[in-house]
């Protein structure tokens, strides 16, 4: 895809149309209506790479410090991968909700069941971390509940496949990590 130069917001960034025009749509969000998003979105898909990174950014990145969960529902569903962090600071779209106090944004990463909150960033931080560096508590919360729950769930898995490895009832698996 051939790239060319785009003037926005004051800076010039030399990408292809298709993140151009969908760097539009995450920027000024909210000028548009929802349903343009997707109708938009659904025309410029085929023309690019859904992790295409302009100055270091995804799409998906962009989309977190918006705090805009519609379109990173739609970015994840399309193929945008969370994972990607910038290439300057190592943070994904995960470490930038977290750090920019955006929970909609955290809660749709999360949501996605792709999201991965174990990162760490050029420092060594992840997300948590920096959530609870900077005080964004609901951030740190939210980050601190899913953790917990993906903890209990593979202690869960890896109790009933010991129960079933050794032959025990699998009602056991669930009392070997206290559920009643």
């Amino acid at each position: 895809k051939e790239q060319e130069e785009w003037k926005i917001s004051g800076i010039t960034y030399k990408c292809t149309v298709f993140y151009a025009v969908l760097y539009m749509m995450v920027r000024y969000w909210h000028f548009l209506d929802e349903g343009i998003w997707l109708d938009i979105f659904t025309c410029l898909s085929p023309l690019g790479d859904i992790n295409e990174q302009e100055d270091g950014r995804t799409l998906l990145y962009c989309a977190a410090i918006n705090d805009n969960a519609v379109l990173i529902k739609w970015l994840v569903t399309a193929g945008a991968s969370p994972a990607i962090a910038t290439k300057y600071s190592g943070r994904t779209p995960v470490h930038c909700a977290a750090v920019t106090n955006k929970p909609r944004a955290l809660s749709a990463l999360i949501a996605s069941g792709k999201a991965e909150l174990s990162l760490k960033d050029n420092n060594g931080k992840t997300a948590l971390d920096l959530a609870k560096r900077v005080g964004n508590k609901e951030c740190a919360t939210l980050l601190s509940q899913e953790l917990q729950r993906q903890e209990d769930a593979e202690a869960k898995e890896t109790a009933m496949e010991k129960a079933q490895v050794t032959g025990g009832p699998v009602k056991s698996a669930s009392l070997v990590i206290g559920e009643a």
